[in-house]
């Protein structure tokens, strides 16, 4: 009830000496209630590589095959998989075996400095280079869009990404 949060801030304004600027509440299920269960990142990314397995049938075999639902929880190896294992800014061709190392960034869109939005909506995988080029400039630079601006209809077409995304890759 409101009354409890009242009084708590009144005791935590007491042992600060002030007011708090900020409260965040975090509020758990009540038991018995049950939450929407959610496919994993790998079950969802089969669903969409059954319609390019002809297009990047090494990709879908190793998908299918050698990776567990935990692995997918590394935005790197999930963003290689949705990006059809390209770089989002030069649509060349990334090697796995150099995923996990510096040679590979998250890039962030719409520049966190500027904006604060880390979903996916705003990260795509790309050359450590071309991020660092890049830096916190927006919209995309020009040669990144003429590069691979084919991948990302691509990547929509088969709902890889999502239209916000394909949107603040092309934004002007």
């Amino acid at each position: 009830p409101i009354w409890q949060t009242l009084k708590i801030v009144n005791e935590i304004e007491h042992i600060m000496g002030c007011a708090p600027e900020r409260i965040f509440v975090e509020m758990a299920r009540e038991p018995g209630q049950k939450g929407e269960r959610k496919i994993s990142r790998r079950t969802a990314l089969q669903q969409l590589y059954r319609s390019c397995q002809k297009e990047v049938p090494e990709l879908y075999n190793s998908l299918s095959q050698s990776r567990d639902d935990n692995a997918f929880r590394s935005d790197k190896l999930y963003l290689y998989y949705a990006q059809l294992g390209r770089c989002m800014y030069s649509n060349e061709v990334i090697d796995f075996n150099d995923l996990f190392t510096n040679r590979y960034d998250i890039d962030h869109i719409y520049p966190q400095s500027k904006v604060m939005d880390d979903s996916m909506d705003n990260r795509v995988l790309v050359k450590r280079e071309l991020n660092s080029n890049k830096s916190d400039a927006f919209p995309v630079p020009l040669d990144y869009v003429n590069n691979a601006k084919d991948l990302w209809q691509t990547l929509l077409q088969k709902k890889l990404i999502t239209k916000e995304k394909y949107h603040r890759l092309t934004r002007r």
